[in-house]
């Protein structure tokens, strides 16, 4: 196109699609006639676009500007395909099979489609995210709502996208991300910075488009249309949805929501940045801030890793939820029109010819016909992460390992080194006794020196790093807290530390779940058994074994006991001073757990900006603080 009309067609795009010219010239990339032009050929689609649910596929077919009739795929393509046209582009749209979520299906649905459709460019991945928002009024990036569209964009050496379940755990216990994913192409770049430029000076057409596909399309309105800022809920990240049978939260506490001010408009707004991508769906509220923070996430999703080392693209995600323990399903459908129409918005102001001047995907990675069956060995290795992932989530959530990670947070740094220093400890540690029983009144700091002592077992100052497995008992949870689901939660962390999978634990997961039953207590003790039997010293840590009911309990400690015996297993408990259960640990290494002054003096010089400033500036005064907190705690 001349220069002259070039730029009338962008500011066409401006005006409602039903005020747009409908030319008579086939040569222009706003002719739109079904009787005259011809039929597209594989070769003719340069857009792939992927979604992951059939309520993402929907709000995508309804962007199209016109729809095509299906053509003959290469057989070993299992995909079923939308083909059509958005404005220039012709665009092939693929949802993955039902029920079939997370970065390997994404990569294996893409390698098909690279194969039956090998001009392709590049990939749109439309669909629906949680969002991660930031404290309110802090960062107008992180100010997300629902109904709010997240782009991948770079930051850094980031390319958008990062997977962080992807990486390795050091002799710390921390994780540690390794491999960076690749940019969006850069017509694709090109094209958001010149929609980001649009947005800022003409505002987003995002609400428009959905307006004019929802009036038009009478039958989806009902689903797809906003539900409304009443509906909009976001909790504290430490709140739990009230119940998990309640679908959704009219029983939880308003007074735990966060304050935020009111939108100045009702409309979506568009965000750049980060998306977080990994094989399982992000539901808690804690962990979603530590990434935030750590990563500067955006968004949280299950897809977009599996496709951008190998299918260039850019991710664009409507948010449904918070990534928390509230999310349900009343906004993913607004969530993934609203990123539809983001998605048709960047088509449409991308010139064909710089689409058309990008290498083709399939032949840029070399994955034609033959050679992509060479690079599905990636694939193939992260299917089989996926199904052990599986397969340690049904033999227990990682629930603990989150209780944990609260714990050390809570932890004020320098608190129970008297603990860890103390001659009982150190005995246990060298193996002097196999049992450490730790009791002490309600308040005392049980539950954080436990948890001081799993950092501890995962450091590096014991020889030959051993196995670390640990439970947080709680009276509140003894319908859930039985002792096959305690020893199964202690089985799955012993796997989760093992270099390689026992196929003993594919093996029960294939004889229980086909009956839809649960293993028993033998079962589980016999795999642990074996399993430790092969590996370094292992330390298991209970805390708060005093809220376990006896009829858990006693089958609990002897499978434990047994552990010990058969594998040479340490234990530690942390209780209350409790006559029938104490008699069990008589022989073993005792320690009285109570507040100390230095514990206390270390919590309070960590408080003091909080504190007024005569007390700040009196070392007097908080030495008398600090004595009359001992004595209470003491005379608790």
């Amino acid at each position: 196109m001349a220069l002259m009309d070039t730029t009338a067609y962008k500011l066409e795009l401006l005006l409602p699609p039903a005020k747009r010219r409908r030319s008579t010239s086939p040569l222009d990339p706003g002719f739109s006639d079904s009787a005259t032009a011809r039929c597209p050929n594989k070769d003719d689609y340069t857009v792939g676009w992927i979604c992951a649910l059939p309520v993402e596929m929907a709000a995508s077919r309804t962007m199209f500007d016109e729809i095509h009739p299906s053509l003959v795929q290469e057989e070993t393509d299992t995909n079923t395909y939308t083909l059509g046209r958005v404005r220039e582009h012709n665009v092939v749209l693929v949802c993955l099979p039902s029920g079939a979520t997370g970065t390997s299906p994404a990569a294996t649905a893409t390698a098909n489609m690279l194969r039956s459709f090998p001009k392709i460019r590049f990939g749109l991945m439309v669909g629906v995210g949680g969002g991660a928002p930031g404290p309110p009024s802090k960062d107008a990036c992180h100010d997300l709502r629902l109904g709010d569209v997240v782009v991948s964009n770079p930051e850094g050496q980031c390319g958008g996208v990062v997977q962080y379940d992807f990486g390795k755990t050091v002799a710390t216990g921390q994780f540690i991300q390794t491999g960076l994913l690749n940019k969006p192409p850069v017509v694709l770049r090109s094209g958001v910075a010149t929609l980001r430029a649009l947005h800022l000076s003409e505002g987003p057409s995002t609400a428009r488009y959905v307006s004019e596909v929802l009036g038009s399309k009478p039958n989806m309105a009902p689903k797809f249309q906003c539900p409304g800022q009443m509906d909009d809920l976001l909790f504290e990240a430490c709140y739990d949805h009230y119940s998990a049978e309640m679908a959704d939260c009219e029983s939880c506490d308003r007074r735990r929501l966060v304050a935020r001010n009111p939108r100045q408009t009702a409309d979506p707004v568009i965000h750049y940045g980060i998306i977080g991508s990994a094989n399982q769906v992000m539901r808690d509220g804690v962990t979603r801030e530590k990434l935030r923070l750590e990563k500067n996430i955006l968004c949280f999703e299950m897809e977009a890793a599996g496709l951008m080392d190998q299918f260039p693209c850019l991710v664009v995600r409507g948010i449904c939820d918070y990534s928390d323990t509230h999310k349900f399903k009343q906004w993913q459908p607004y969530a993934a029109i609203t990123a539809a129409a983001y998605a048709k918005q960047l088509l449409e102001i991308l010139p064909a010819t710089q689409v058309n001047a990008t290498a083709e995907v399939a032949h840029a990675l070399g994955i034609l016909t033959t050679a992509i069956n060479e690079s599905l060995e990636p694939l193939k290795k992260d299917q089989q992460r996926k199904e052990e992932l599986e397969i340690l989530d049904w033999l227990a959530l990682p629930v603990y390992e989150a209780q944990y990670t609260d714990n050390i947070s809570r932890r004020q740094e320098g608190t129970g080194k008297w603990f860890l220093e103390s001659p009982e400890f150190t005995s246990w540690i060298n193996g002097d006794k196999t049992t450490l029983f730790c009791s002490g009144i309600p308040g005392s700091g049980k539950t954080i020196l436990a948890s001081a002592a799993i950092r501890y077992l995962l450091s590096t100052k014991i020889q030959d790093r051993p196995r670390v497995a640990f439970i947080f008992c709680n009276y509140r949870m003894h319908q859930e807290q039985t002792a096959e689901a305690l020893l199964a939660a202690i089985l799955r962390q012993v796997t989760e530390q093992c270099s390689f999978f026992p196929e003993s634990i594919k093996s029960m997961y294939a004889s229980y779940k086909s009956n839809r039953a649960r293993p028993s207590i033998d079962d589980l003790l016999g795999i642990l058994c074996s399993i430790s039997r092969n590996c370094s010293r292992l330390f298991v840590v209970i805390d708060a074994l005093d809220e376990c009911l006896d009829s858990t309990w006693t089958p609990l400690f002897r499978a434990i006991r047994k552990l010990q015996r058969e594998a040479g297993s340490s234990l530690m408990v942390t209780s209350r001073p409790n006559q029938v259960k104490s008699r069990e640990f008589v022989e073993d290494i005792q320690l009285e757990v109570r507040a100390r002054e230095e514990d206390i003096e270390s919590f309070l010089r960590g408080q003091m900006s909080g504190l007024s400033d005569c007390i700040v500036r009196d070392p007097t005064l908080q030495a008398s603080i600090t004595g009359q907190i001992t004595q209470l705690a003491d005379g608790m």
